[in-house]
């Protein structure tokens, strides 16, 4: 296999190789160094099977490694005029870190022999959703989830759209959150932008025009979005967030399908559970303390959903009071 592929970092030691296989014939590889965090290195398709998505099929694999030893990022660096490798590393969801251009220049030893590198690599990263074992799914779920990918991947985004976006909306409580991370998973580790990100208890729905000025109109441009998360708290960290202009995004929330965002969504859910329930599950997470702001806001999710029938709209309603993923 090595003197087919190459395999320049097999002794490298702080990793290993992912290869792609299809029957007994190497397709591909990836080389995986074990660093905070993990970097993609080494990625490689031999020429008759590139454009075939193994490029692509590498990087989910990997993703999938870094997941499972507990990293939520993972680092990949690119030859600035490397453009398919970028193109690709952009579509994949991967986004520039602000690390400053490194020139290489000289000889560098490999596995193979040396070889003489003279260029300017570029730094960028990749957020990941918190990991779930898709093995403990169940047959129903994991049937959902796949229904939801074929779906969504079947139609064109609306309009100017590039980003396939998937909304999942619901009242608070109602398994959104934990949904939108099954799904994540099931389309490849895309990215999940949250509605919470961008309400608080102070302005719990008047918020959108942020999210379309900052992630979907960005996006509707073909462009990377940009936001700073609302505080929740008083003195919280508000993160800088950065949304990739990748082929399918995730947005969950409280009123992720509101008709302002409609003309961008390309598939919608809703998720439904009894009230008593999602103020259980409420106060669970918040305490008995947070009673009377989860009811105010649950008042509030009530007229949005009369004013603007989510539910009537969405592609697909499931129920989130089964634990079949909460």
């Amino acid at each position: 296999m090595a003197s087919v592929l190459g395999l320049a970092r097999l002794h490298q030691g702080d990793g290993f190789y992912l290869v792609a296989w299809e029957g007994d014939e190497p397709l591909g590889h990836a080389y995986l160094a074990l660093t905070d965090p993990p970097e993609l290195q080494d990625v490689s398709v031999r020429p008759l099977y590139r454009r075939g998505g193994v490029a692509s099929a590498l990087n989910i694999a990997a993703e999938e490694e870094v997941r499972a030893r507990g990293f939520d990022r993972i680092r990949v660096t690119v030859g600035v005029a490397n453009e398919p490798a970028k193109a690709l590393y952009r579509r994949c969801g991967y986004l520039d870190v602000g690390v400053p251009p490194k020139r290489v220049q000289g000889t560098v030893l490999i596995r193979t022999g040396p070889i003489e590198v003279d260029d300017t690599l570029l730094t960028w990263e990749k957020r990941l959703a918190r990991s779930v074992r898709v093995a403990s799914q169940s047959d129903e779920l994991a049937a959902l989830l796949a229904g939801i990918a074929a779906a969504a991947s079947d139609r064109e985004p609306p309009g100017q759209m590039r980003t396939r976006v998937i909304a999942v909306d619901g009242p608070g409580g109602a398994g959104k959150t934990s949904f939108a991370e099954h799904l994540a998973v099931t389309l490849g580790g895309c990215q999940i932008v949250h509605t919470d990100d961008f309400a608080s208890w102070d302005n719990p729905f008047n918020w959108w025009p942020t999210l379309v000025e900052k992630v979907l109109g960005p996006l509707a441009r073909g462009q990377a979005g940009r936001f700073r998360q609302s505080e929740w708290t008083p003195g919280m960290t508000r993160n800088l967030v950065e949304v990739a202009a990748a082929e399918v995004l995730i947005l969950e929330g409280v009123t992720a399908s509101r008709e302002a965002f409609r003309p961008y969504l390309t598939y919608t859910i809703w998720i439904e559970a009894a009230a008593d329930l999602r103020l259980q599950r409420g106060l669970q997470r918040g305490g008995e303390d947070t009673r009377a702001q989860w009811e105010a806001w649950m008042a509030g999710e009530d007229r949005y959903r009369e004013r603007e029938r989510p539910d009537e709209h969405a592609d697909l309603v499931v129920s989130g009071e089964h634990d079949l993923w909460t």
